[in-house]
């Protein structure tokens, strides 16, 4: 029998995402998150939680820009 789909590499997006699987399911008990996804969330919740976010994901987007300027991009 045919395989009709083809597979495919495992990309680093599937393996991160694999292995921070159990780390999200915990987040979305997470109170915070809860009232957020319910939306009545208070507005200095919603605030730190921006900042948390912010505080995470600027200095991994630098690391990231750093990371991928060693290599030079493919012509499209």
């Amino acid at each position: 029998m045919t395989d009709l789909h083809p597979r495919h590499a495992e990309t680093a997006r599937d393996v991160v995402r694999r292995q921070t699987d159990a780390a999200h399911a915990k987040l979305h008990l997470h109170t915070t998150f809860v009232a957020l996804f319910e939306g009545n969330i208070e507005l200095d919740a919603y605030t730190r939680l921006i900042q948390r976010f912010h505080g995470f994901y600027a200095p991994l987007d630098r690391a990231i820009e750093q990371t991928t300027a060693r290599y030079p991009t493919r012509p499209a």
